[in-house]
This record gives C-alpha cells, sequence and structure tokens, in this order.
C-alpha cells in the first residue's frame, strides 16, 4: 500500500519522507526502523509507492535483477517480524538532499514513531551507506535536545563515516560525457547534489561543503 508522507517545513522549506510499516497484528508495535542510502532517482519516475529509484519492493527484495545484494532480504525481514518487530522503511521524497535537513526530518519520524509505538520496548534504527550517517546524526540531535528516541540499538551498513570515493578520473569522464544527454547527464547531476558534495572525498569543484560537514560530523 502507500505510505504515510511525514512532512516538516526547515527555514520555510519543505522536507518529507515516505514512511513505510509492514502492516501486521498489533499496529505499528516495536519499530524496526530502516534508512534508505542515497537515492539520485535516475529511473523514469517516482511512483506513489516509491521516491525515486529505491522503496518499498526494492528493499523487501522484490526487485533482485537490479538490487540483486537484496536477494536475500526477505529471509531478513521475516527474522525481523520473528523476533517481534514490525519492519519500518523510511524513504527520503529528496534522496540527495542536505544532510542535516533529512537528518531533521528523519529525527523527526523518530519521535513520531516512539510516540505511536503500541510495544513499550525499545526500536531498532539501521541505515545502509548514507542511510547510516543519517541515522547516526538524527539519534545525536536527539540526545542533544535531551529527547528520547528510545533506541537501544543503531545499525550502520557500509556507510562512509569518513566520506565517499568516487575516483575522480570517473568523475571527469562522466563530466565529459556528460554533453551527449541521457543517463550520463543524470549522473553528473547528482555528483553536484547537495548529500553528494558532503559526501565525496575527492571532487571536480570546491571541497568546502565537504570539509565543512566532515567537521560538524567529528
Amino acid at each position: 500500500s502507500t505510505p504515510f508522507r511525514h512532512e516538516i517545513i526547515l527555514d520555510g522549506q519543505s522536507h518529507a519522507a515516505g514512511v513505510y510499516v509492514m502492516d501486521l497484528p498489533g499496529g505499528l508495535g516495536r519499530p524496526f526502523v530502516f534508512v534508505e542510502g542515497i537515492d539520485f532517482g535516475l529511473g523514469p519516475s517516482n511512483q506513489p509507492w516509491q521516491n525515486g529509484d529505491f522503496g518499498w519492493r526494492e528493499w523487501l527484495g522484490c526487485d533482485p535483477a537490479n538490487y540483486p545484494m537484496l536477494a536475500m532480504m526477505p529471509n531478513l525481514v521475516d527474522s525481523i517480524v520473528q523476533r517481534g518487530y514490525t519492519p519500518v522503511l523510511i524513504d527520503f521524497e529528496d534522496g540527495t538532499g542536505d544532510l542535516w535537513d533529512n537528518a531533521a526530518l528523519l529525527a523527526d519520524i523518530l519521535t513520531f514513531l516512539n510516540d505511536y509505538k503500541t510495544d513499550p520496548r525499545t526500536m531498532v534504527v539501521a541505515g545502509a551507506s548514507m542511510g547510516g550517517q543519517l541515522a547516526r546524526i538524527a539519534l545525536k540531535q536527539l540526545e542533544d535536545l535531551d529527547e528520547a528516541h528510545c533506541t537501544d540499538l543503531y545499525v550502520s551498513l557500509d556507510s562512509p563515516h569518513c566520506g565517499a570515493n568516487v575516483p575522480i578520473g570517473l568523475q571527469q569522464m562522466i563530466q565529459f560525457l556528460a554533453g551527449s544527454g541521457g543517463v550520463v547527464n543524470g549522473l553528473l547531476g547528482a555528483l553536484s547534489s547537495p548529500a553528494a558534495r558532503q559526501l565525496l572525498l575527492l571532487q571536480l569543484g570546491s571541497l568546502s561543503a565537504r570539509n565543512a560537514y566532515q567537521a560538524d560530523i567529528d
């Protein structure tokens, strides 16, 4: 089914995400929250059940052709459910947006889940790649505000906590070929997105966004 849409306003700008909750007996239950990684959205279009190229269907392992690394996700999801958790996926509307903005959005979502979960036990918050960093930041933001996030386990999967690497030669090739249009032009835009500029260790342009982000993380 379609997800809940969760929105916050920061400095007059809207930031939103799809929040998918597995339909299980007992309502929201004890959430196992999974935060998506960077999503450049280079596919044909968004759909009601998916923002960008990654959504609920992909996370559940239903697209092994494009996401072969997730082919075994049904086993993991079954294991999560058997352990008493309700799987929840956070799918950002702007999967390449500023990391601090999406982290603030995630923190608000975690507060909402904590307020409305129907199981008194603590949550698990996990994230892959960029999602692992957003989860880390969101939990820390809540702690700094002295707000209970009711999370006792944080899982980081393949997250570039010290910076992501796309070889500079590959970036130059993408820039050179971008004039031909198509997906290559989209890749160049992806490399210029706020999240990419905050994460990439090597960039064709200024490293100011990257350096400022890592300084704040440290």
